[in-house]
């Protein structure tokens, strides 16, 4: 009768410490590249989207000559200044006055006293 030998589990190779530290670099690049695209397409895109500069202004333009009176609007175009408002117009102007929602606390609602805040 043959003596057999104990069979040994096989060993896996020791993981180099250097293993991991090259996974977290190459997802660290990944990132770092996705960030960058995802910047240059912003980019690209916001200019793609900008409004045309529109027609020429040449009234506003630093050569223009400076206004006088005789190139004014004519008179049937201007406000008049001496005029009185009507009660609808003066409604309109009026300052918003009412309830606006906040983080704040109502007036009121805080303690009123020192001696309740403790």
């Amino acid at each position: 009768m043959a003596t057999r030998r104990k069979q040994t589990p096989k060993r896996t190779p020791a993981k180099k410490p250097g293993d991991r530290r090259f996974g977290v670099g190459l997802l660290s690049a990944g990132a770092a590249a996705i960030g960058i695209g995802a910047t240059l397409l912003a980019v690209v895109l916001r200019r793609a989207r900008t409004a045309p500069e529109g027609h020429p202004a040449p009234d506003l333009s630093p050569k223009a000559p400076a206004p006088v009176p005789e190139t004014r609007a004519p008179e049937h175009f201007r406000p008049d200044p001496t005029a009185v408002p009507t009660a609808e117009e003066r409604e309109a102007l009026r300052p918003a006055t009412g309830h606006a929602t906040g983080f704040a606390a109502d007036r009121g609602s805080a303690f009123a006293d020192p001696q309740d805040a403790a």
